[in-house]
């Protein structure tokens, strides 16, 4: 069973112009998003950007699942148009874990 994850970096524009910068992020079951990171986040390298929105704890709603779906599965995720295979992305759990206890 495929189970492909995404996270996109995004700049958000409300009905008023004014901008906000974050993710969203998606697989074939669920979707959501993020808007509350600086512009200057939303430029770092893709894993630098997975290891920060990680580190920042900036996300919520499904992120959890997701990333959690791929630890535990030990799946890669696309960010932007580029693939990263488990093994490049488990250190970043790695840290992840360390950081929250």
């Amino acid at each position: 069973m495929s189970n492909s994850a995404y996270i996109v970096r995004t700049k958000f524009t409300d009905m008023k112009g004014q901008e906000t910068f974050g993710y969203r992020i998606f697989d074939d079951y669920e979707s959501d998003y993020y808007n509350g990171l600086d512009k200057e986040d939303i430029a770092s390298e893709g894993l630098d950007f997975l290891e920060l929105i990680i580190g920042q704890g900036s996300f919520g709603g499904i992120f959890p699942s997701i990333t959690g779906h791929l630890y535990e599965m030990q799946r890669g995720i696309y960010i932007d148009d580029d693939w990263f295979d488990y093994e490049t992305i488990a250190p970043i759990f790695i840290k992840a874990d360390e950081w929250q206890e």
